[in-house]
C-alpha cells in the first residue's frame, strides 16, 4: 500500500511533526560531528582544552605556628615570644624579606625587619620575641611586602 490514510487531520500532523524531528535531530547530529571534527583537526579545542587545564600555580605559605599558644594578653614584662613559618611554592628559589609590625590604633610601628632564602618546595620556621612599648590593645604583624602578605594576631590590653 503506497499510500499511509489517517484517521483524522490531527494524525497527519502528528506523523509529519516526528518525520521533521527526526531528520532536524539527524541534521543536529551532522553539524555536531563536522564542528568537532573542523574544529580538532585546526587545532581550535586543542587550544581550548589546553586553556581549561588547571596551570601550575604559583604562591607563598605564610602561618603562625602552634595557633592555640599565641598570646593574647600583653605580659607586664611587655615581652611575646612567637613562631611563623614561611613555605615556598613558587617554582624556584625566593630571598623572602619579612617586617614584624606593631599596630595600635591604626598606627604601625616596625619592631622588627629580617630575612630568609628559600629554594623552592623549601620551608623555615623562624622565632621572634619582640618587645612591645605599650599595654594597649594591639596587633602584631608578619608581613612578606615583597608577596603582599601578611598575618597578625591581636593582643588586649591592659585598657581594654
Amino acid at each position: 500500500m503506497p499510500f499511509k490514510l489517517f484517521k483524522s487531520l490531527t494524525d497527519f500532523v502528528i506523523e509529519q511533526f516526528m518525520i521533521f524531528r527526526r531528520a532536524l535531530a539527524i541534521l543536529a547530529i551532522v553539524i555536531i560531528i563536522s564542528l568537532i571534527t573542523q574544529g580538532w583537526s585546526d587545532g581550535t579545542f586543542k587550544d581550548l582544552w589546553r586553556d581549561i587545564q588547571p596551570q601550575n600555580q604559583t604562591y607563598t605559605e605564610l602561618s603562625f605556628n602552634n595557633v592555640s599558644s599565641l598570646p593574647t594578653a600583653i605580659p607586664s614584662n611587655k615581652e611575646i615570644e612567637f613562631s611563623f613559618t614561611i613555605h615556598n611554592v613558587e617554582g624556584k628559589s625566593v630571598n623572602y624579606p619579612y617586617v614584624i609590625i606593631n599596630q595600635i590604633d591604626g598606627i604601625n610601628d616596625v619592631l622588627k625587619k629580617g630575612s630568609v632564602y628559600l629554594t623552592d618546595n623549601g620551608s623555615i620556621s623562624v622565632s621572634e620575641f619582640i618587645s612591645l612599648t605599650n599595654l594597649n590593645k594591639q596587633k602584631v604583624f608578619v608581613s612578606l611586602p615583597n608577596q603582599k602578605e601578611s598575618i597578625y594576631f591581636i593582643l588586649n590590653g591592659s585598657n581594654s
